[in-house]
């Protein structure tokens, strides 16, 4: 008699589980390229609305506290510019919920996870492990009384206020990108290719795409911070193959962007915040500050995988120095 079968779940890899996510539903390549045309419409033109409605109230009111250059509001307090401008990735979030059910006619937990539900357990966890490694080293260096870190001293009322939207509307700015770009779009070109090489890289190509108007590398330099950008978006897409789901990659990018928005911030900035403290930058540099941010998302990495047990060091090893015939 026949041994059963082992199911699919069970000899499938962790990233191979979430790429078949790409199986059901429509998913003929045209609905693809709408798609992504449907939510980057969703996102950049819908989601403005709410900006551009505000500035033109800020202009026609004539109010004293609050100027609006171009479509950003400035004045007294950076709240209104962060609400509205976060307010974009809510309305996406929205859009791409609205193409994967109805365009593409299947669960939303398909671009999320290979999980039966969404583990927010993970997302909590990956947090705590982001702000212990991200955090710790700054306030070190503030303890040592660095002259390029200032405290700002900032409006007790003000600062209570962002932090509390913060913690809202952070997690729909960095949920949509991970749910964009390491969900829907690792998807859609695993349908081109299944080499997870090439879909890390493109991904975080794409992922770099939109961040390159932001004020930063056009002020502090532009090599450095595309570095930045892409081992970012590359480490969470590696993140989403090991774990089979995106939450993991969500729980760093959320922490990330809240430490540097509410902990720390620079003078010139794409989220003008209240932050603790001022960072003074001259420029953005490839070493020491790529090499810095490898090592602690090397730590990241074990510190997950001793959780998760995506793979053993000692095969990692094995397999790094074994020799061809």
């Amino acid at each position: 008699m026949d041994q059963p079968s082992q199911s699919q779940s069970e000899i499938c890899s962790p990233a191979d589980q979430f790429l078949n996510g790409v199986k059901s539903g429509v998913n003929l390549w045209w609905v693809w390229v709408l798609g992504t045309f449907l939510i980057i419409v969703i996102w950049q033109v819908i989601g403005s609305i709410p900006t551009l409605a505000a500035c033109e109230f800020v202009k026609s009111a004539q109010l004293v506290d609050f100027t609006c250059d171009g479509a950003m509001i400035e004045g007294a307090s950076s709240l209104p510019s962060f609400v509205l401008g976060v307010s974009a990735f809510v309305i996406a979030m929205v859009g791409i919920w609205t193409v994967v059910r109805f365009l593409h006619k299947k669960p939303f937990a398909n671009v999320l996870t290979a999980r039966p539900r969404f583990d927010f357990n993970r997302v909590l966890f990956a947090m705590l492990v982001g702000f212990v490694i991200f955090a710790t080293p700054f306030l070190l260096v503030v303890a040592g009384g660095s002259e390029d870190v200032a405290f700002q001293s900032p409006d007790i009322l003000e600062y209570v206020l962002f932090l509390m939207f913060a913690i809202v509307l952070i997690p729909f700015q960095a949920g949509f990108e991970e749910v964009f770009f390491r969900g829907y779009l690792m998807q859609g070109f695993s349908l081109l290719t299944r080499n997870r090489m090439a879909l890390v890289v493109v991904t975080a190509v794409v992922f770099t795409l939109p961040h390159l108007p932001n004020p930063e590398p056009w002020e502090y330099g532009v090599v450095p911070y595309v570095a930045r950008v892409l081992t970012l978006g590359g480490f969470f897409a590696l993140l989403t193959l090991l774990d089979g789901g995106i939450e993991l990659a969500v729980g760093i990018h959320v922490i990330n962007n809240l430490v540097y928005t509410l902990l720390a911030a620079t003078s010139v900035s794409v989220i003008e915040s209240p932050a603790l403290f001022l960072i003074e930058v001259e420029e953005f540099r490839l070493f020491p500050d790529i090499v810095v941010l490898w090592v602690m998302l090397a730590i990241v990495l074990l510190i997950l995988n001793r959780r998760y047990k995506w793979f053993s060091y000692s095969q990692l090893a094995s397999s790094l120095t074994r020799r061809s015939d």
